[in-house]
Parts: C-alpha cells; sequence; structure tokens
C-alpha cells in the first residue's frame, strides 16, 4: 500500500507547488512587481504545465525509437522469409548515423531520461 500512499503524496505535493506559484505570481502582479522568484521545481512544475497539451516529446520518442522499431519488424520480415529490404534500409541509417557521428545508443539513452523525467547534466 505504500506506492499509492507515495503518489498521492506527490500529487498532493505538486497541487501545494502549484498554489504557491499562483499565489506568488498574484502577489507579484499586485505588487507591480516585474520578476518573481521561484525554486527550480516550481519552474519545472510551472513548464510541464504549459507543455501538457504538446506532442513534442512523443514525437521525438517515435523518431528516435523508429530504427529500433524497423529492426524488430525487418527481423520479424526475415524470419518469414519475408526478405531483408527493411534490415537494409535500418544498417543504412544506422551507417548514416555513424558518418554524422550521431551516437544511436546515447541518444536512446537521453529519450527514454527525458521520457520518464530524470535530468542530468553530463
Amino acid at each position: 500500500m505504500q506506492p499509492v500512499a507515495a503518489i498521492f503524496e506527490k500529487r498532493e505535493d505538486r497541487k501545494k507547488a502549484v498554489s504557491i506559484i499562483n499565489a506568488e505570481r498574484s502577489r507579484a502582479q499586485t505588487d507591480g512587481e516585474i520578476q518573481i522568484s521561484l525554486t527550480d521545481r516550481q519552474w519545472e512544475l510551472l513548464s510541464k504545465k504549459g507543455e501538457a497539451d504538446t506532442w513534442k516529446d512523443e514525437y521525438i520518442t517515435i523518431v528516435v525509437t523508429s530504427p529500433f522499431i524497423l529492426i524488430v519488424t525487418g527481423a520479424l520480415q526475415s524470419a518469414f522469409g519475408l526478405g531483408t529490404e527493411i534490415l537494409d534500409a535500418v544498417a543504412e541509417i544506422f551507417r548514416q548515423a555513424e558518418a554524422a557521428d550521431i551516437d544511436l545508443g546515447e541518444l536512446m539513452l537521453w529519450t527514454v531520461f527525458a521520457a520518464i523525467g530524470i535530468k542530468a547534466v553530463k
């Protein structure tokens, strides 16, 4: 039962942080201030709230993971004796990425981290 309770606690923490942000913004508007001070977590919540209706993250995830999805699709196609065209195309994708000095494995890792909300500085 602990994980469920933790989810509700985090949800309440987020609600409390949003109410603090709104109160700070209202106070700043009332006082005529141009800038308000927020913690990193508050800024993150505010930016997430603004991005709630976008598909940007999903689009990037699909684009980055598509070569790996194509590998599975190509392997299935080949296993059923339907040719290796998809696997050949995927091999070309990896060759072109390597020629452009793009590490698809690391790109995939950072995309997964972003999807689950892990912020890290390299």
